[in-house]
């Protein structure tokens, strides 16, 4: 299931939320089309953050994750953003 707090902004939507099991598993945070490369939250949070930015030459995206270690392990991290990435730039491994 994916929630977009677009219509509602993403405060609105973050504060919606009741009770852990509610809490997303991972955060999108989409800059392209912006001059900015990257979010940082205030505070500390267990939630998987991505963030995913235009570079400001060429058409090629930034990639970024943030996550706490002891709960996502270094392994699994780099595995996520290595498939994300080969989807990315190849879209037929997505039916493969």
């Amino acid at each position: 299931q994916f929630e977009i707090p677009d219509s509602a902004g993403l405060a609105n939507a973050a504060s919606s939320r009741a009770g852990a099991d509610n809490m997303p598993d991972v955060v999108v945070c989409d800059l392209i089309g912006t001059r900015f490369d990257d979010f940082r939250p205030s505070g500390e949070t267990d939630i998987l953050m991505l963030t995913v930015s235009g570079s400001p030459v060429g058409d090629a995206l930034k990639l970024r994750l943030r996550f706490a270690e002891r709960d996502t392990p270094l392994p699994a991290a780099a595995a996520f953003l290595e498939n994300l990435a080969m989807r990315l730039e190849n879209p037929i491994y997505h039916i493969l």
